[in-house]
């Protein structure tokens, strides 16, 4: 089993900044090494989403679709 997780709108002491309001985290699991995309999975998430890299704080509102469909 393997966990990615990535964490987005760290404001580190300054809680209450403005410019930060939200803080997510997105944990993806795995039976696979995504890291080695053997199935492409990754790479046809990135193509199908026009993205770059998986990052909760961009993607917020497509986290559940990554779920349901991989």
């Amino acid at each position: 089993m393997f966990a990615f997780i990535d964490e987005s709108g760290n404001t580190g002491s300054d809680l209450s900044n403005p410019e930060h309001p939200y803080f997510y985290h997105m944990a993806l699991f795995s039976s696979k090494n995504l890291d080695l995309d053997l199935d492409g999975t990754v790479r046809r998430i990135l193509t199908e989403y026009n993205i770059r890299e998986l990052h909760a704080h961009q993607q917020s509102n497509l986290i559940e679709n990554y779920a349901e469909e991989n």
